[in-house]
Protein backbone atom coordinates (compact mmCIF):
# COMPACT_ATOMS: atom_id res chain seq x y z
CA UNK A 1 0.00 0.00 0.00
CA UNK A 2 2.73 2.49 1.03
CA UNK A 3 6.43 2.06 0.24
CA UNK A 4 9.06 4.50 1.50
CA UNK A 5 12.24 3.84 -0.44
CA UNK A 6 15.71 5.11 0.62
CA UNK A 7 14.15 8.40 1.64
CA UNK A 8 16.19 11.34 2.94
CA UNK A 9 15.39 14.94 3.78
CA UNK A 10 18.12 17.49 4.40
CA UNK A 11 17.93 21.06 5.63
CA UNK A 12 21.35 22.46 4.78
CA UNK A 13 23.87 20.26 6.56
CA UNK A 14 21.25 18.68 8.82
CA UNK A 15 19.65 15.36 7.87
CA UNK A 16 16.11 15.37 9.28
CA UNK A 17 15.53 11.95 7.68
CA UNK A 18 18.43 9.76 6.53
CA UNK A 19 18.01 6.84 4.11
CA UNK A 20 14.79 5.40 5.56
CA UNK A 21 12.95 2.50 3.93
CA UNK A 22 9.58 1.24 5.18
CA UNK A 23 6.59 -0.66 3.84
CA UNK A 24 3.06 -0.39 5.21
CA UNK A 25 0.57 -3.01 4.07
CA UNK A 26 -3.01 -2.21 3.17
CA UNK A 27 -5.16 -2.13 6.29
CA UNK A 28 -2.13 -1.97 8.59
CA UNK A 29 -1.50 0.58 11.33
CA UNK A 30 2.11 1.71 11.70
CA UNK A 31 3.13 3.86 14.67
CA UNK A 32 6.29 5.95 14.21
CA UNK A 33 7.91 6.87 17.51
CA UNK A 34 11.01 8.73 18.64
CA UNK A 35 12.15 11.63 20.74
CA UNK A 36 11.74 15.24 19.66
CA UNK A 37 13.83 15.93 16.56
CA UNK A 38 14.04 12.27 15.55
CA UNK A 39 12.49 12.96 12.13
CA UNK A 40 9.23 11.12 12.67
CA UNK A 41 6.91 13.99 11.66
CA UNK A 42 9.11 14.92 8.71
CA UNK A 43 8.94 11.33 7.47
CA UNK A 44 5.15 11.27 7.84
CA UNK A 45 4.72 14.48 5.86
CA UNK A 46 6.65 13.15 2.87
CA UNK A 47 3.79 10.73 2.27
CA UNK A 48 1.35 13.52 1.35
CA UNK A 49 4.06 15.91 0.09
CA UNK A 50 3.78 18.45 2.87
CA UNK A 51 7.53 17.87 2.88
CA UNK A 52 9.43 17.14 -0.33
CA UNK A 53 12.27 14.62 0.11
CA UNK A 54 15.85 15.39 -0.87
CA UNK A 55 16.36 11.82 -2.08
CA UNK A 56 14.39 8.61 -2.39
CA UNK A 57 10.69 8.31 -3.06
CA UNK A 58 7.28 7.43 -1.63
CA UNK A 59 4.91 5.10 -3.48
CA UNK A 60 1.24 4.91 -2.51
CA UNK A 61 -0.86 2.17 -4.07
CA UNK A 62 1.71 1.66 -6.82
CA UNK A 63 2.00 5.36 -7.71
CA UNK A 64 5.04 7.56 -7.06
CA UNK A 65 3.57 10.50 -5.14
CA UNK A 66 6.02 12.92 -6.79
CA UNK A 67 4.07 12.45 -10.04
CA UNK A 68 0.80 13.59 -8.45
CA UNK A 69 -0.09 17.26 -7.92
CA UNK A 70 0.13 17.92 -4.16
CA UNK A 71 -3.42 19.28 -3.83
CA UNK A 72 -4.85 16.24 -5.62
CA UNK A 73 -2.75 13.83 -3.55
CA UNK A 74 -3.91 15.40 -0.28
CA UNK A 75 -7.55 15.00 -1.25
CA UNK A 76 -6.94 11.25 -1.40
CA UNK A 77 -5.01 10.95 1.86
CA UNK A 78 -6.57 11.94 5.18
CA UNK A 79 -4.40 14.03 7.52
CA UNK A 80 -4.97 14.75 11.21
CA UNK A 81 -2.67 17.08 13.13
CA UNK A 82 -2.27 17.79 16.83
CA UNK A 83 -4.92 20.17 18.11
CA UNK A 84 -7.37 19.28 15.30
CA UNK A 85 -6.55 22.43 13.26
CA UNK A 86 -10.19 23.23 12.54
CA UNK A 87 -11.22 26.39 10.70
CA UNK A 88 -12.43 28.55 13.63
CA UNK A 89 -15.05 30.47 11.62
CA UNK A 90 -16.72 27.34 10.23
CA UNK A 91 -19.14 24.96 11.90
CA UNK A 92 -18.28 21.31 12.47
CA UNK A 93 -20.42 20.42 9.46
CA UNK A 94 -18.64 22.96 7.27
CA UNK A 95 -15.21 21.81 8.48
CA UNK A 96 -15.95 18.16 7.73
CA UNK A 97 -17.45 18.92 4.33
CA UNK A 98 -14.41 20.92 3.13
CA UNK A 99 -12.82 18.27 0.90
CA UNK A 100 -16.07 16.82 -0.48
CA UNK A 101 -17.02 20.34 -1.61
CA UNK A 102 -13.64 20.75 -3.31
CA UNK A 103 -14.38 17.47 -5.09
CA UNK A 104 -17.81 18.86 -6.09
CA UNK A 105 -19.86 16.19 -4.39
CA UNK A 106 -23.60 16.75 -4.53
CA UNK A 107 -25.18 18.18 -1.40
CA UNK A 108 -27.16 15.05 -0.38
CA UNK A 109 -24.00 12.95 -0.56
CA UNK A 110 -22.09 15.48 1.54
CA UNK A 111 -24.83 15.61 4.15
CA UNK A 112 -25.00 11.81 4.35
CA UNK A 113 -21.22 11.47 4.71
CA UNK A 114 -20.92 14.12 7.43
CA UNK A 115 -23.82 12.61 9.37
CA UNK A 116 -22.32 9.12 9.03
CA UNK A 117 -18.91 10.19 10.34
CA UNK A 118 -20.25 12.24 13.23
CA UNK A 119 -22.40 9.30 14.27
CA UNK A 120 -19.49 6.86 14.00
CA UNK A 121 -17.44 9.14 16.24
CA UNK A 122 -20.17 9.42 18.85
CA UNK A 123 -21.35 12.95 18.03
CA UNK A 124 -25.00 13.60 17.25
CA UNK A 125 -25.11 15.38 13.85
CA UNK A 126 -28.06 17.57 14.79
CA UNK A 127 -26.36 18.73 17.99
CA UNK A 128 -22.73 19.05 16.93
CA UNK A 129 -22.95 19.80 13.20
CA UNK A 130 -23.97 23.47 13.70
CA UNK A 131 -21.38 24.17 16.41
CA UNK A 132 -18.18 26.10 15.82
CA UNK A 133 -14.85 24.88 17.26
CA UNK A 134 -14.94 27.20 20.28
CA UNK A 135 -18.23 25.55 21.28
CA UNK A 136 -16.61 22.09 21.38
CA UNK A 137 -14.42 20.44 24.00
CA UNK A 138 -10.88 19.40 23.10
CA UNK A 139 -11.93 15.80 22.59
CA UNK A 140 -14.90 16.83 20.45
CA UNK A 141 -12.69 19.06 18.32
CA UNK A 142 -10.29 16.18 17.75
CA UNK A 143 -13.11 13.87 16.68
CA UNK A 144 -14.34 16.50 14.22
CA UNK A 145 -10.76 16.74 12.94
CA UNK A 146 -10.70 12.98 12.34
CA UNK A 147 -14.07 13.18 10.60
CA UNK A 148 -12.80 15.97 8.34
CA UNK A 149 -9.76 13.85 7.40
CA UNK A 150 -12.03 10.93 6.49
CA UNK A 151 -14.75 12.89 4.73
CA UNK A 152 -13.66 12.14 1.15
CA UNK A 153 -13.40 8.39 1.88
CA UNK A 154 -9.59 8.08 1.80
CA UNK A 155 -8.00 4.67 2.22
CA UNK A 156 -4.95 6.15 3.97
CA UNK A 157 -5.00 8.23 7.16
CA UNK A 158 -1.92 10.10 8.41
CA UNK A 159 -1.95 11.26 12.03
CA UNK A 160 0.69 13.56 13.52
CA UNK A 161 0.51 13.49 17.35
CA UNK A 162 -3.29 13.63 17.08
CA UNK A 163 -4.07 13.11 20.78
CA UNK A 164 -1.10 14.88 22.35
CA UNK A 165 -3.10 17.87 23.61
CA UNK A 166 -5.87 15.81 25.23
CA UNK A 167 -6.10 14.94 28.91
CA UNK A 168 -5.46 11.25 29.77
CA UNK A 169 -9.11 10.16 30.09
CA UNK A 170 -10.20 11.83 26.85
CA UNK A 171 -7.07 10.56 25.12
CA UNK A 172 -7.81 6.96 26.12
CA UNK A 173 -11.35 7.25 24.74
CA UNK A 174 -10.05 8.78 21.50
CA UNK A 175 -7.66 5.85 21.07
CA UNK A 176 -10.48 3.34 21.52
CA UNK A 177 -12.63 5.25 19.01
CA UNK A 178 -9.80 5.30 16.46
CA UNK A 179 -9.18 1.57 16.76
CA UNK A 180 -12.90 0.87 16.21
CA UNK A 181 -13.08 3.32 13.29
CA UNK A 182 -10.08 1.76 11.61
CA UNK A 183 -11.65 -1.70 11.85
CA UNK A 184 -14.99 -0.43 10.60
CA UNK A 185 -13.58 1.45 7.58
CA UNK A 186 -10.57 -0.74 6.74
CA UNK A 187 -8.13 2.16 6.95
CA UNK A 188 -4.37 2.10 6.49
CA UNK A 189 -2.99 4.34 9.24
CA UNK A 190 0.41 5.93 9.77
CA UNK A 191 0.56 7.48 13.24
CA UNK A 192 3.30 9.65 14.74
CA UNK A 193 3.49 9.68 18.52
CA UNK A 194 6.05 10.09 21.31
CA UNK A 195 3.96 7.87 23.61
CA UNK A 196 5.09 4.23 23.55
CA UNK A 197 1.90 3.02 25.23
CA UNK A 198 -0.16 4.74 22.54
CA UNK A 199 2.06 3.22 19.84
CA UNK A 200 1.60 -0.25 21.30
CA UNK A 201 -2.15 0.21 21.64
CA UNK A 202 -2.75 1.51 18.11
CA UNK A 203 0.06 0.09 16.00
CA UNK A 204 0.26 -3.34 14.41
CA UNK A 205 3.94 -2.43 14.03
CA UNK A 206 6.15 0.25 15.54
CA UNK A 207 8.99 2.05 13.73
CA UNK A 208 11.53 3.70 16.03
CA UNK A 209 13.35 6.81 14.74
CA UNK A 210 16.46 8.46 16.21
CA UNK A 211 18.33 11.41 14.71
CA UNK A 212 16.70 10.88 11.34
CA UNK A 213 17.42 7.18 11.09
CA UNK A 214 15.18 4.16 11.42
CA UNK A 215 16.63 2.07 14.27
CA UNK A 216 14.10 -0.75 14.48
CA UNK A 217 10.71 -1.84 13.22
CA UNK A 218 8.56 -4.69 14.44
CA UNK A 219 5.47 -5.65 16.37
CA UNK A 220 4.93 -3.99 19.75
CA UNK A 221 5.90 -7.24 21.48
CA UNK A 222 9.16 -7.40 19.50
CA UNK A 223 10.05 -3.80 20.23
CA UNK A 224 9.34 -4.08 23.96
CA UNK A 225 10.93 -7.49 24.48
CA UNK A 226 13.90 -7.26 22.10
CA UNK A 227 15.04 -3.63 21.62
CA UNK A 228 17.72 -3.60 18.92
CA UNK A 229 19.82 -0.67 20.16
CA UNK A 230 20.48 1.19 23.43
CA UNK A 231 18.37 4.09 22.09
CA UNK A 232 15.37 1.81 21.56
CA UNK A 233 15.90 0.22 24.97
CA UNK A 234 15.91 3.67 26.58
CA UNK A 235 12.68 4.58 24.80
CA UNK A 236 10.81 1.50 26.02
CA UNK A 237 12.42 1.39 29.47
CA UNK A 238 9.89 1.56 32.28
CA UNK A 239 9.35 0.12 35.74
CA UNK A 240 6.11 -1.45 34.49
CA UNK A 241 7.65 -2.94 31.34
CA UNK A 242 6.52 -6.50 32.23
CA UNK A 243 2.95 -5.23 32.56
CA UNK A 244 3.25 -3.50 29.18
CA UNK A 245 4.24 -6.85 27.68
CA UNK A 246 1.21 -8.50 29.28
CA UNK A 247 -1.05 -5.84 27.78
CA UNK A 248 0.05 -6.94 24.30
CA UNK A 249 -1.00 -10.57 24.63
CA UNK A 250 -4.39 -12.23 25.06
CA UNK A 251 -5.57 -14.96 27.40
CA UNK A 252 -5.99 -17.16 24.32
CA UNK A 253 -2.19 -17.55 24.28
CA UNK A 254 -2.06 -19.14 27.75
CA UNK A 255 -5.19 -21.30 28.01
CA UNK A 256 -4.47 -24.77 29.39
CA UNK A 257 -6.70 -27.74 30.25
CA UNK A 258 -8.37 -27.84 33.62
CA UNK A 259 -11.12 -26.34 35.73
CA UNK A 260 -11.17 -23.59 38.33
CA UNK A 261 -13.67 -21.88 40.59
CA UNK A 262 -14.75 -18.26 40.56
CA UNK A 263 -15.63 -15.68 37.93
CA UNK A 264 -14.41 -16.58 34.43
CA UNK A 265 -12.02 -14.59 32.23
CA UNK A 266 -12.86 -13.96 28.56
CA UNK A 267 -10.50 -15.65 26.10
CA UNK A 268 -9.96 -12.31 24.30
CA UNK A 269 -9.04 -10.45 27.52
CA UNK A 270 -5.48 -9.13 27.78
CA UNK A 271 -3.00 -11.02 29.91
CA UNK A 272 -2.65 -7.89 32.00
CA UNK A 273 -6.39 -7.84 32.66
CA UNK A 274 -6.38 -11.52 33.62
CA UNK A 275 -3.46 -11.00 36.01
CA UNK A 276 -5.29 -8.14 37.67
CA UNK A 277 -8.44 -10.25 38.06
CA UNK A 278 -6.53 -13.10 39.71
CA UNK A 279 -4.57 -10.84 42.05
CA UNK A 280 -7.73 -8.96 43.05
CA UNK A 281 -9.64 -12.17 43.84
CA UNK A 282 -6.58 -13.90 45.36
CA UNK A 283 -6.90 -16.94 43.12
CA UNK A 284 -4.22 -19.12 41.56
CA UNK A 285 -6.31 -19.84 38.44
CA UNK A 286 -9.46 -18.71 36.64
CA UNK A 287 -11.78 -20.45 34.18
CA UNK A 288 -11.58 -19.16 30.61
CA UNK A 289 -14.69 -18.81 28.46
CA UNK A 290 -15.29 -18.06 24.80
CA UNK A 291 -17.54 -15.42 23.25
CA UNK A 292 -20.58 -17.65 23.73
CA UNK A 293 -19.76 -18.46 27.34
CA UNK A 294 -18.40 -21.93 26.57
CA UNK A 295 -15.68 -23.29 28.88
CA UNK A 296 -12.26 -23.42 27.19
CA UNK A 297 -9.93 -24.27 30.08
CA UNK A 298 -8.05 -22.20 32.65
CA UNK A 299 -5.38 -19.54 32.93
CA UNK A 300 -3.04 -19.68 35.92
CA UNK A 301 -1.33 -17.00 37.97
CA UNK A 302 1.99 -18.82 37.57
CA UNK A 303 1.85 -18.72 33.75
CA UNK A 304 0.78 -15.06 33.73
CA UNK A 305 3.72 -14.04 35.91
CA UNK A 306 6.09 -16.04 33.68
CA UNK A 307 4.66 -14.34 30.57
CA UNK A 308 5.37 -10.91 32.04
CA UNK A 309 8.97 -11.72 32.99
CA UNK A 310 11.80 -10.12 31.05
CA UNK A 311 12.81 -12.40 28.16
CA UNK A 312 16.16 -14.16 28.50
CA UNK A 313 18.88 -13.36 25.96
Amino acid sequence: MIAIERLSKRYGETAAVADVSLEIAEGESLAIVGSSGSGKSTLLKTINRLVEPSAGRVVVDGEDVSTVAPHLLRRRIGYVMQGAGLFPHRTAFENISTTPRLLRWEEPRIRARVDELLTLLGLDPATYGPRKPHELSGGEQQRVGVARALAAEPRVLLMDEPFGALDPAVRAKAQVDLAALRKRLGLTIVLVTHDMDEAARLGDRIAVMHRGRLLQQGTPAEIFSRPATPEVAALVASDDRPFRLLALGSVRDLVEPGSAAGDPVAVEATLRGALGALLWSRRDAAPVVGAGGEALGIVTLKRLIEAGAEPKA
